[in-house]
Formats: structure tokens, C-alpha cells, sequence
């Protein structure tokens, strides 16, 4: 629906939002015309997508000339399921201009019922540095950071722990 947000997502504990889409203020002219991807709640800066370099996702769409538009996909998408597991897979670098230093950017969606936890796993490679790289994590409670991640709260849910290998700041 051109909200510019590719492999954006959100999570819920036990009925509550924890990850959130800010969703839209309300839908009026402004809304469908040529700026739209400028309004907040439709821009990827909004949304829980990565930003390569400093660029995001519209920004990288606009800088697309005639032609290129067609690049702009996800590729090798893949999903899979059985009783216990969902699992969704995605290659990000075709939604992200063509002279984007990257050298690819997977992410993957892991749902498992037997655990109760859902894993969102990004793996990437740049192919220089050329600019700060982050995924904005909008959330419906403050977080906190703790060592090995983040905690989320939910208002009436289990907590949810973002986990990352690195130490946060």
C-alpha cells in the first residue's frame, strides 16, 4: 500500500502491542499526493526497517531513476511452516537503490509456539562504510536497555527482550 516500509513488523505480547506501526493520523489529500512518503506515519523513518548509510528506504526509492523502479522488491523470499514454527525469510538489498553500498541484507522472521518467541534476525554486509546504518524500533511502552539487548514492555504482557550481539548505547 506505498507506505514505503518493506519488512516492516510488529509484535504483540499476549494481546498487547510491544513493537508498534504508528499507523496513520488520517487519510486526506496530502495523504495521496506526490509528498505522501514524507508524512511520519507512511515514512520508513517510522517503521521498523533498516536505513543503510543514512539513507532510508524513500529516500533511496527517490534517487531511483526511470527504470529502476523495478529493482524495487524484496528477492529470494521464502516462507515456511509446520505446528511448531513460521518462519519468514527476505534478501532487502533490491529495495534499496542501486548505488547503495550494500552488499546484502537478510532478514528473517521466526515464530516459535513451542517457546512462545519470536526472533528477528538481520544479517548483513556493507560493502563500505559510508554513513551510520540503524533500524528504528517504535515501541507502544518505554524501553530500557540491559545488557545483551532491550527490554519492550507490554502494557498487560509479557515483556519482550530484543537480543543483539553487540552492546547498545
Amino acid at each position: 500500500h506505498s507506505h514505503v516500509d518493506v519488512s516492516s513488523y510488529m509484535i504483540f505480547s499476549d494481546g498487547c502491542p510491544a513493537v508498534v506501526d504508528i499507523g496513520s493520523a488520517s487519510y486526506n489529500a496530502a495523504t495521496f499526493g506526490p509528498n505522501r512518503a514524507r508524512i511520519p506515519q507512511i515514512s520508513s523513518d517510522w517503521h521498523t526497517v533498516p536505513h543503510i548509510c543514512g539513507e532510508s528506504q524513500f529516500m533511496s526509492m527517490t534517487r531511483m531513476k526511470l527504470g529502476d523502479e523495478a529493482i524495487f522488491h524484496t528477492r529470494n523470499t521464502s516462507c515456511t511452516a509446520d505446528g511448531n514454527q513460521t518462519r519468514l525469510s527476505m534478501e532487502l538489498k533490491g529495495i534499496y537503490a542501486p548505488d547503495c553500498p550494500l552488499e546484502y541484507w537478510r532478514r528473517e522472521y521466526l515464530f516459535d509456539r513451542s517457546t512462545q518467541t519470536i526472533a528477528v534476525t538481520e544479517d548483513f554486509k556493507l560493502q563500505q562504510k559510508a554513513g551510520e546504518t540503524w533500524v528504528s524500533i517504535i515501541t507502544a511502552q518505554e524501553p530500557s536497555i540491559q545488557p545483551g539487548g532491550i527490554r519492550i514492555p507490554a502494557a498487560r504482557g509479557r515483556a519482550v527482550i530484543a537480543s543483539y550481539p553487540f552492546e547498545l548505547s
